[in-house]
């Protein structure tokens, strides 16, 4: 059984809530090279993300569309 579910809206509340956070508490330098290096860190892991997971529902989509015509075809 296979079970993926994506929520980009908690992708985003993860990064606009732990920036903020990681900056209060300190574990994060407060200079602009600093938060610059964190979003470009981010930004890389969401964009492999999003790609992994657009060809791999695309693949899938894919499978299940040959997977109608074929049904169409024994009808």
């Amino acid at each position: 059984m296979e079970f993926i579910e994506t929520d980009n809206c908690s992708l985003h509340a993860y990064d606009s809530n732990f920036l903020p956070v990681s900056l209060w508490a300190g574990w994060l330098s407060t200079k602009a090279i600093s938060i610059a290096i964190y979003l470009v860190i981010f930004l890389l892991f969401y964009i492999a993300i999003w790609f992994i997971q657009y060809f791999y529902w695309k693949h899938k989509i894919k499978n299940l569309n040959e997977g109608v015509k074929n049904s169409r075809k024994g009808v």
